[in-house]
């Protein structure tokens, strides 16, 4: 489009008049912010104003297409001397497909995000040295800080509170394996199951990590978890006993009951033992 100071429009080329749908002729009588969505017509003037001041000026607006529709546009506007007068050159580019692309990018994001912070489990990608990029509302919750104070700090920093690396964390081995690395371990109270997978560039190398801390439980440790199993062994064979007994469900006596009561509590004493665990000895 060239077009005077004023705005009207004096020559266009045919690319013009297929993009918004009117004839040369047609666009040759219209004023620029005849052209322009309503929201954009009224910064006609204040953009031809600084275009006289600095020469040049890019900027995005929306035009209208005869037919009513809208399309974005990105002009390249510059003063030139069009037939021994001053006058405006511009360039229009529909970016159509660039906007949709922009909107599916955000929608993209924004999906991703949300998946991202529904998962419960603890996830967080990690720079070479161990610092934090990015997290989900999980890994949050698992170090009790708000964001400002876990981007950029050491994982070890906001997870164990230590100044370095365990010798046997899964993220250390990481980088001298590139491969996937997991590891079970305690993190205060509760046992933790962490998986480490490298993000590694095209020459196989290890740029950054993506690491998930996913709960592995609460487990009681040693004679605790026995005494514990035993305890609810007692009060629910107590229970049964007398249940039956005051029903007249079963016809027994005192000394078998004690028998039948003393033998379960072993037996869940003994299964408590089995399966309780002791944390592991890293701590890192």
């Amino acid at each position: 489009y060239i077009h005077d100071l004023e705005g009207r429009i004096l020559e266009v080329n045919q690319a013009a008049s297929h993009q918004l749908g009117y004839t040369r002729e047609e666009l040759g009588g219209m004023a620029a912010h005849e052209i322009d969505s309503p929201g954009q017509a009224r910064f006609v003037p204040e953009r031809i104003a600084t275009l006289q001041d600095r020469g040049r000026l890019v900027f995005a607006t929306e035009h209208r297409r005869k037919g009513g529709s809208a399309v974005p546009i990105e002009v390249s506007a510059s003063v030139i001397e069009y037939r021994g007068v001053p006058a405006v050159l511009s360039i229009c580019r529909d970016i159509s497909e660039r906007r949709q692309a922009e909107t599916a990018l955000r929608y993209a994001a924004t999906r991703w995000s949300s998946t991202f912070d529904a998962i419960q489990d603890g996830i967080c990608l990690l720079d070479p040295r161990g610092r934090v990029l990015q997290f989900n509302q999980a890994f949050l919750t698992l170090v009790n800080l708000p964001p400002d104070r876990v981007f950029g700090r050491p994982c070890h920093d906001l997870v164990h509170a230590s100044e370095a690396f365990a010798a046997c964390c899964p993220f250390q081995r990481m980088l001298t394996t590139s491969k996937h690395e997991e590891v079970e371990q305690a993190i205060g109270d509760r046992w933790f199951h962490i998986s480490v997978d490298p993000v590694l560039d095209d020459d196989g190398v290890a740029v950054g990590l993506v690491a998930g801390a996913f709960v592995a439980g609460a487990f009681l440790t040693g004679g605790l978890a026995a005494v514990v199993l035993a305890a609810g062994a007692f009060f629910a064979a107590v229970f049964f006993v007398v249940v039956f007994l005051a029903t007249g469900f079963v016809e027994v006596e005192a000394d078998e009951v004690a028998f039948f009561v003393v033998d379960l509590v072993v037996a869940f004493f003994a299964a408590g033992l089995a399966s309780s665990r002791t944390p592991l000895a890293c701590d890192g």
